[in-house]
């Protein structure tokens, strides 16, 4: 077993996912590695601290959050290993109980991180459509989530999710992304990506189409190469609607809220109504139905994921958010709704981020689930490829595609974030839009 292998599969011995012959070979490499070693002691760490996040949370200085620290992961070591000897388990002990106390260092600054994004950007068109950083766009109002529409030929599949119109209360206001995270090069694409190499960046421009503005965004999974229309539009966060169901389903299988994809949870009609004016399809039937999260999440019922929401609770799904760094974290607008046109605002460039980190293990969530969410969420497989998508909008327009491709090349992440005079328009340029910017990325064969 090399090395690469053994370290992509730390994630799963960290956790007892693997099969007894190969977690032998994976303890055999590790033995013998002071690097592998080293990463497994930092996830056991991590873990370990992670149990605490009933305990309250550490002070805010920032010497005595580290010294909470060194208290957290002294209690819950494992036995005969010294979790503090190496630095990388000392530092992702500290991560975690940052995230515990709900408190970050930018939080302790009292301002932006610091640096800008060291990853190159390589391609960024048109130049005529990018705004400068500092001038924010106007707020539009929030909006309610859009009813479905009907499967695109240009993308297939990817509609079939449906967004049902739900009615949150809405904020107007509208933020700007801090300065983007750096992007590390990854060993791999974090989970088996299906065979074939990836083809060849597309010549030419890119923009969108007469009466229509949005943004793409696509990170190379190996390089940390980012392929950006409208790079200032990438950097602009907007509401996530259904596309927050990624972040949310793990939440709620990681938390033991959904203990079992398939358990069917009874749909309540008073607490629930279906949405009016009803969506079209058969959204409006399935969502009367009891679901599971096998049914709901390629549905995208939203009364479910509101149910996942307020199982999950207040302060778990504040900590997960963290973790994730999920856009400007803010449940304001309500614990069941905040994605819905509300307070969370997410942009382009931080959904591409977060799926990266997703798909290459860097957050300590079950390989077993992602592939899960992959399953339910795969849109499209052929010669070399396999595309995950999620899509989300709102009746008026407003509309997200995020999710990855993974190849042999190590795939890519991406989202695009599209605004069209009417919902319609929008659905129906959405799939061929993103297909045709996936191939100018070089992340999608033609």
């Amino acid at each position: 077993m090399t090395h690469e292998e053994a370290r992509q599969l730390l994630l799963d011995l960290s956790y007892g996912e693997l099969a007894p012959a190969l977690r032998r070979q994976v303890e055999a490499h590790v033995s013998g590695c002071t690097e592998c070693e080293a990463e497994l002691e930092a996830l056991a760490s991590t873990r370990a601290a992670a149990r605490l996040l009933r305990e309250p949370g550490p002070p805010r200085g920032r010497e005595e959050l580290v010294e909470a620290a060194r208290r957290a992961a002294a209690r819950h070591s494992l036995a005969g290993r010294r979790s503090w000897a190496r630095p990388a388990a000392w530092m992702a002990a500290a991560a975690v109980v940052l995230v515990v106390g709900g408190v970050t260092m930018r939080l302790l600054d009292g301002g932006p991180p610091r640096g800008g994004d060291p990853s190159p950007v390589v391609a960024s068109a048109p130049a005529g459509r990018t705004e400068k950083a500092e001038a924010a766009p106007a707020s539009p109002p929030a909006r309610p989530e859009a009813p479905p529409a009907k499967p695109s030929a240009a993308l297939p599949g990817v509609l079939a999710s449906r967004e049902a119109a739900d009615s949150p209360e809405r904020a107007a206001k509208r933020s700007r992304q801090d300065a983007p995270a750096p992007v590390a090069e990854a060993s791999g694409a974090g989970s088996a990506a299906i065979a074939g190499a990836r083809p060849p960046r597309a010549e030419g421009p890119a923009d969108f189409p007469p009466g229509t503005s949005g943004s793409f965004v696509s990170l190379d999974l190996r390089s940390g190469e980012r392929f950006r229309v409208n790079a200032s539009g990438c950097a602009t966060r907007h509401s996530p609607y259904s596309t927050f169901k990624i972040p949310s389903s793990l939440i709620g299988l990681e938390t033991g809220v959904v203990a079992d994809p398939d358990e069917r949870w009874r749909w309540d009609p008073a607490r629930y109504p279906p949405p009016s004016p009803a969506p079209g399809g058969d959204y409006l039937r399935a969502w009367q139905q009891d679901q599971s999260l096998r049914t709901a999440l390629p549905r995208s019922i939203v009364w479910y994921f509101r149910e996942v929401a307020t199982r999950v609770g207040e302060q778990r799904m504040r900590q997960w958010l963290a973790t994730f760094g999920y856009g400007n974290q803010d449940l304001s607008g309500g614990l069941d709704r905040s994605w819905l046109g509300s307070s969370l605002l997410i942009s382009p460039d931080e959904q591409a981020e977060f799926l990266a980190k997703l798909q290459r293990g860097q957050f300590p969530v079950s390989r077993r689930n992602v592939d899960l969410v992959k399953e339910l969420l795969t849109q499209e497989a052929g010669p070399g490829f396999r595309l995950v998508a999620k899509s989300g909008s709102s009746p008026d327009g407003e509309g997200w595609l995020v999710g990855w491709v993974e190849t042999q090349g190590g795939g890519c992440t991406f989202a695009l974030h599209l605004a069209a005079p009417g919902y319609e328009e929008m659905a129906r340029i959405r799939p061929g839009l993103a297909r045709d910017f996936l191939h100018r990325a070089g992340c999608l064969p033609r």
